[in-house]
């Protein structure tokens, strides 16, 4: 008869070793995706393909270096002459879905994962997936972060520096921490300036 304590350790081993190889994939696409794919020496045309190797839909190949991509990449669907400059993070634990025409600026953040604070007051440590979609001709300012769950309307302005927690409605410019609307766009005839650099896939 198996000794318990014997059982215990070769269950111990086996979820360590579990564990360990989750560990050794995860690392090798965060490599792949973040480390060889986010350097500045990286082609855009490598960076994409990298990117759609692991699943995600993409359409545009302005994509600059320094980006970190975490969560399953096939979540991420890019649209047609969409612009990354630098150092933007795109978390796609759950789905993001980003139109045509949409230009982000420096150190963007799109987050997808949340953590609840029940009614005991406390944050649970599982985190909850909520999909982020932001429309055709979006503008995102440079370290403006888009909180999960939201919905940013088609040819919105997304002020630099601004937190976006609730949804967006279209042609408006948001602003602020948390942000608000500031105005409208059509009424004034302006438009989301053109994402610079563009050539579609």
């Amino acid at each position: 008869m198996t000794d318990p304590s014997s059982r215990d350790r070769a269950e111990l081993a086996r979820r360590y070793a579990s564990h360990s190889w989750r560990e050794l994939r995860w690392g090798f696409k965060s490599f792949m995706l973040n480390g060889l794919g986010g350097t500045s020496l990286t082609p855009q045309v490598v960076r994409v393909a990298l990117l759609r190797a692991y699943g995600a839909e993409v359409e545009s190949y302005a994509i600059l270096g320094g980006h970190v991509f975490e969560g399953d990449t096939s979540n991420l669907h890019i649209g047609k002459e969409c612009y990354f400059n630098a150092r933007t993070f795109i978390e796609s634990v759950a789905e993001v879905r980003i139109g045509d025409r949409v230009a982000f600026a420096m150190e963007v953040m799109v987050l997808t994962s949340d953590h609840p604070v029940g009614p005991d007051g406390r944050w649970s440590r599982e985190a909850v997936a909520k999909p982020v979609t932001i429309g055709d001709g979006v503008w995102v300012g440079a370290r403006a972060t888009i909180l999960p769950g939201v919905t940013i309307g088609e040819g919105t302005i997304i002020a630099a520096g601004a937190v976006v927690t609730k949804d967006c409605a279209p042609w408006s410019v948001y602003g602020g921490v948390p942000a608000r609307r500031i105005r409208g766009l059509r009424e004034t005839g302006a438009t989301p300036p053109e994402a610079p650099g563009n050539r579609t896939a």
